[in-house]
């Protein structure tokens, strides 16, 4: 039986610092003590447990902490994309109330202007009728007239009915425009209001047949009155009807603001000059929506009398008559 060993001192004890000296100093008054290898590597063994249990408290402890403030922010990025998601799905739903409201409004915008352009032109076709009684002249010089302006109209129509039975009757007869001036380089037009559709009707188709109407020494046009948007309307057509001019084509306006021609022995209608170009064939030169705004045009105004109505001055040498 091998022999007992002296009990192992302490780790620590040898490492205890003394007065005046270094931690691993020994004291000189200590007494002599039988340690061995075995005790000191023992002693060792003890220390490094001990350590390493404390390292592993120490951990765990670490661990524990960590985890807790990882679990309190993990619940706090989760309470945060859940309130994302809730708002994203909020924002979507939002989105789509948005995107069916601008599908309505712009079906009903859509709705409300072609409502407005077909009031348009129910309002344009009742300023036509409002003057289908009118008789606009043009051409003659201001003050010929003299003093008495519907007496000397209706001798002017007269002359132009001839024969005629009609009884010129006329409810009334003016200039059109503010006073003319020295620089005014064009008479203003007479519009006539007569009483009698039919004999509207008669005096257009007696100037129709002349080339020149004249009347007491001064020549004159006689034309249809007719509301500026419609004459602005059928300038734009302008091209056409020339187009038709010289190809010796018979033409006609109709209801409501077209023209009517035949082609090939099959009657067309356009309402517009690019239904009739695409009919003709041709490619017009320049963009007709880019010329002056229809709204801008009147028969009454600068621009308005400058325009010479060829359209209707054809028809009348072709012996047709514009509606």
């Amino acid at each position: 039986m091998p022999p007992k060993k002296a009990p192992a001192q302490k780790l620590t004890h040898f490492f205890a610092p003394v007065e005046g000296g270094s931690p691993l100093s020994l004291p000189e008054d200590l007494p002599e003590m039988a340690l061995t290898k075995d005790d000191l590597l023992s002693s060792l063994r003890d220390f490094k447990r001990e350590l390493r249990e404390e390292l592993k408290m120490d951990l765990a402890s670490s661990l524990d902490l960590l985890r807790s403030d990882l679990n309190l922010k993990l619940q706090e990025v989760q309470r945060d994309l859940d309130s994302v998601g809730t708002r994203t799905m909020d924002l979507e739903k939002r989105l789509q109330d948005t995107v069916q409201k601008a599908t309505t409004s712009a079906e009903l915008t859509s709705s409300l202007m072609e409502q407005m352009e077909m009031t348009s032109l129910k309002c344009e076709d009742l300023e036509n009728r409002l003057r289908r009684d009118n008789i606009r002249i043009r051409g003659l010089e201001e003050n010929v007239e003299g003093p008495d302006l519907e007496a000397f109209v209706t001798g002017l129509f007269q002359e132009i009915m001839g024969d005629s039975a009609m009884e010129v009757n006329i409810d009334r007869a003016h200039r059109v425009g503010p006073p003319a001036v020295s620089t005014r380089k064009k008479p203003r037009d007479i519009l006539v209001k007569l009483t009698s559709f039919k004999v509207k009707e008669n005096i257009l188709r007696k100037a129709r047949q002349n080339d020149n109407v004249s009347f007491q020494g001064h020549s004159c046009s006689l034309y249809q009155d007719i509301a500026p948007a419609t004459l602005a309307r059928r300038h734009q057509l302008r091209p056409i009807t020339e187009k038709l001019r010289v190809d010796g084509i018979r033409y006609r306006w109709t209801y409501l603001f077209g023209i009517s021609f035949e082609l090939s022995g099959k009657s067309h209608h356009a309402l517009n000059a690019e239904e009739a170009a695409k009919i003709l064939g041709i490619i017009l030169e320049s963009d007709l929506q880019g010329e002056t705004n229809p709204q801008n045009r009147h028969p009454d105004g600068e621009e308005g009398k400058g325009i010479k109505s060829n359209w209707l001055r054809q028809g009348r040498k072709r012996g047709l008559r514009p509606r």
